[in-house]
C-alpha cells in the first residue's frame, strides 16, 4: 500500500512540475510576443474593445498587442486562442481541442457541442 501512495505521490509531483513549466514557458512567449509584434501591426483602433473584438474575429493574437496594459493583452490573446481552439473543436468533432481552452465556461460549452455533435452522429448512423 505504501508503494502504491509512494507512485502516486511521484506521479503528482512529476505532472504538476510539467504543468508549471509549461505555464511559465507559456507565459514568457505571449510576453516575447507582445515585444516582438507591437511594432508590426497597426494600431488604428478606436477603442480597446474594437481591438478585442477584431483580434477575436480574425483569430489573430497579434492584434492583442495594441492594447496598452499587459494585462490586457495576455486576457486578449487567451480568449483569441480559447475562440480559436472552440472553431476547430467544432469544426473537427474534437473534444481534444476543447481540453485545451482555458475559460471553464468556453470549455465547457465546447465540450456539450462536440458531445452533441458526435451523439447526433452516432444515432444517423444507426
Amino acid at each position: 500500500m505504501k508503494n502504491k501512495t509512494y507512485i502516486l505521490s511521484i506521479a503528482l509531483i512529476v505532472v504538476l512540475t510539467a504543468t508549471a513549466f509549461l505555464y511559465l514557458l507559456g507565459k514568457k512567449e505571449r510576453t516575447e510576443l507582445i515585444k516582438n509584434n507591437k511594432e508590426k501591426i497597426s494600431c488604428n483602433f478606436l477603442s480597446e474593445e474594437h481591438i478585442i473584438q477584431e483580434a477575436l474575429k480574425n483569430e489573430k493574437t497579434e492584434t492583442c498587442t495594441c492594447i496598452g496594459d499587459n494585462k490586457k493583452v495576455e486576457r486578449c490573446i487567451r480568449d483569441v486562442i480559447d475562440v480559436s481552439l472552440y472553431r476547430q473543436a467544432i469544426k473537427y468533432l474534437d473534444i481534444e481541442y476543447c481540453a485545451e481552452i482555458v475559460s471553464e465556461e468556453v470549455k465547457n460549452n465546447c465540450q456539450n457541442i462536440v458531445n452533441s455533435g458526435l451523439d447526433y452522429i452516432k444515432e444517423y448512423e444507426k
